[in-house]
């Protein structure tokens, strides 16, 4: 049976590579589907990581931070984020956006910026990462 060994959870110009059985906070399917995410804590390797998005530059990771909310702390590890809200898309809102679909075309025409990490960078280099 297949299983994810790793997740690749966006962070500032590159990623945090954790493996799988490292990710602090997991859920199972049934879980979800009950529609509380919020517990319980400290469960690994179910099915789906807890990823908690970081207010202000909205670097990912595994873990809660609420100690720091000053704006120096939020280009760090140090980032504020916390489980206040959470939400788990049903895969019938998904948007396909691959550079071989209209979605991931228009993505990819668009002005990113200085962004080091946008929708058609990370799908060329995704597999390579680390």
């Amino acid at each position: 049976m297949w299983a994810p060994s790793r997740a690749l959870l966006s962070a500032h110009s590159g990623y945090h590579n954790l493996a799988w059985g490292d990710i602090q906070n997991t859920l199972t399917t049934d879980e979800i589907n009950a529609g509380d995410a919020k517990t319980p804590n400290g469960v690994q390797n179910n099915d789906h990581p807890k990823v908690y998005v970081s207010w202000s530059k909205h670097a990912n990771f595994d873990t809660r931070n609420t100690a720091w909310n000053d704006p120096a702390s939020q280009s760090l590890e140090d980032a504020f984020r916390s489980q206040d809200w959470w939400y788990f898309v049903d895969p019938q809102y998904y948007i396909r956006a691959d550079d071989s679909t209209d979605a991931g075309k228009a993505i990819g025409a668009a002005n990113w910026g200085d962004a080091s990490s946008n929708p058609p960078s990370v799908q060329a280099g995704v597999c390579s990462a680390s």
